[in-house]
């Protein structure tokens, strides 16, 4: 879709942004709610690069309710909760986000609220003039 837009539009490459990994930081930051039972609206955690062996999840910029996800694992342990690591080296080669958690994440609502967005935009972008993007 990228591909087609640069196309479209006219605009240079460096101008375009793609979605190619929106879906996968939907599902890491599933993942980690799941993992460490909290809502997803407290992690802050986003897949980098291209769709695909690419990807990568920069751990250093990750936080969970305003803490790195280390600290937050760290803080888990010392109130005693039982809860195992994230096995991060795994991720780096490994598809990110979909097989950094054993199990398959469930993202209920997500996509639909992703297509919607998504579709917002482009008519947004449709609707405006090239002249106001540039």
């Amino acid at each position: 879709m990228t591909y087609v837009f640069t196309k479209i539009s006219g605009l240079p490459e460096n101008q375009i942004l793609g979605s190619g990994t929106i879906l996968d930081s939907a599902r890491l930051r599933c993942g980690l709610s799941e993992h460490f039972q909290i809502a997803q609206s407290n992690i802050h955690a986003y897949v980098f690069g291209e769709h695909g062996d690419t990807s990568f999840i920069p751990w250093s910029g990750a936080y969970i309710s305003g803490v790195s996800v280390d600290e937050y694992y760290d803080l888990e342990k010392k109130l005693g909760k039982d809860i195992e690591p994230i096995d991060k080296e795994a991720s780096m080669y490994r598809s990110p986000a979909v097989r950094l958690f054993p199990r398959k994440v469930q993202l209920s609502m997500q996509y639909p609220l992703l297509y919607a967005n998504f579709a917002a935009f482009l008519y947004l972008l449709q609707s405006l003039s090239l002249q106001y993007l540039l």
